[in-house]
């Protein structure tokens, strides 16, 4: 026993020796990040604003019919060209036809019976008040003819202007009920542009400033023609989907023709429209992080070497970089690299130099 207590002592005291002699264990010290920032210069004011707007038909008009029935002719399709007066759509208007056919028979029996009567209130031989119950007759005959004209006039679609069939929403043989849209009509000699302003362009509005023969100008293609267009109208209310007003502008349709839901740029002069230009600071677009909401921005500022995310508002990109208003002012450092790695309230090192480790 004492050999093998010997043995193992021998093969353990080298062990030992080797731990008691290595050297302490070394703590690896994560390093701070380093990023460049941008120091943001004095407020630009931008005169020119572009707004992304989309063609709508022109004067979209739904027709349906004054009373129900059953459709016996469509005659047009969607894409159709019309002229004013044109009949689109008929309903089966036999009853109709039938009902106007007995009201002015028995329009002209009246008639006549009161032509008769006429001619014997001098002899004295019918009252009068014989005759006065002829004339009502007439008269009551009269305005039941007038209905049933217009039973037969109302049993048909015609087109109120000369334009396109945008959409047909009934077929042969469907019934359909008083005011339910059958046809919708647009004119086609004219294009409609409907783009989204922000709140703060219209704030800045002032008619006084105006330029009353100012028109703005707009494109289809990035390297099309320019056409001018001048404002229709706008809404005075918020929409509740974007949160920003709605404006139309007109001009005259093109050759060839350009359809609904054709995107366009509307190029606007503030200054000539009459509202004061932007007054923002020139970001760099590498310092801008992208919110998960459409149109949603932020930048990180720098304090005292940490960092802190602000949501901004851009309302103009250029190939300079973006024109950013609220959340920011003159001076503050706005970081431009690492934006994926940043976090609120991180300490960073931060240069102004282009490359950071």
């Amino acid at each position: 026993m004492p050999s093998v207590a010997k043995r193992i002592i021998n093969i353990l005291l080298p062990c030992i020796l080797l731990v008691a002699c290595s050297e302490d264990p070394q703590i690896t010290v994560k390093s701070t990040l380093t990023v460049t920032h941008q120091v943001l210069a004095a407020p630009v004011t931008a005169q020119y604003r572009d707004f992304i707007g989309q063609v709508v038909p022109a004067e979209l008009t739904p027709l349906s019919f004054r009373i129900p029935g059953e459709i016996s002719q469509v005659l047009i399709k969607p894409g159709e060209p019309v002229t004013k007066g044109q009949v689109l759509v008929k309903l089966d208007s036999r009853k109709a036809e039938q009902k106007q056919a007995d009201t002015q028979a028995k329009l002209a029996l009246a008639q006549k019976q009161l032509s008769r009567a006429k001619s014997l209130v001098s002899q004295q031989l019918i009252s009068q008040a014989e005759l006065d119950e002829l004339i009502a007759n007439v008269k009551l005959a009269e305005v039941n003819q007038k209905l049933a004209q217009a039973q037969v006039k109302y049993s048909v679609i015609r087109a109120p202007f000369s334009g396109l069939v945008s959409e047909v929403n009934k077929e042969n043989y469907e019934t359909v009920a008083p005011s339910e849209p059958v046809v919708k009509l647009y004119q086609s000699d004219k294009i409609y542009v409907k783009i989204q302003l922000p709140d703060i362009i219209l704030a800045r509005f002032n008619p006084e400033k105006k330029e009353t023969d100012y028109k703005p100008t707009l494109q289809f293609a990035n390297d099309g023609p320019e056409f001018q267009v001048s404002l229709l109208e706008y809404t005075m209310q918020l929409t509740a989907q974007n949160q920003a007003y709605e404006a139309w502008f007109v001009m005259p349709q093109t050759n060839p023709v350009t359809l609904p839901g054709t995107t366009a740029t509307v190029h606007i002069d503030l200054i000539k429209a009459g509202i004061s230009g932007d007054l923002g600071y020139q970001v760099p677009m590498n310092a801008l992080d992208p919110g998960i909401q459409s149109k949603q921005f932020y930048v990180w500022k720098i304090l005292d070497g940490k960092i802190s995310k602000q949501e901004v508002d851009i309302v103009q990109m250029s190939t300079l970089g973006a024109l950013v208003i609220n959340g920011i002012n003159e001076g503050d450092k706005i970081v431009t690299s690492h934006l994926n790695q940043l976090r609120e309230g991180m300490q960073v090192n931060s240069t102004t130099k282009e490359r950071a480790e």
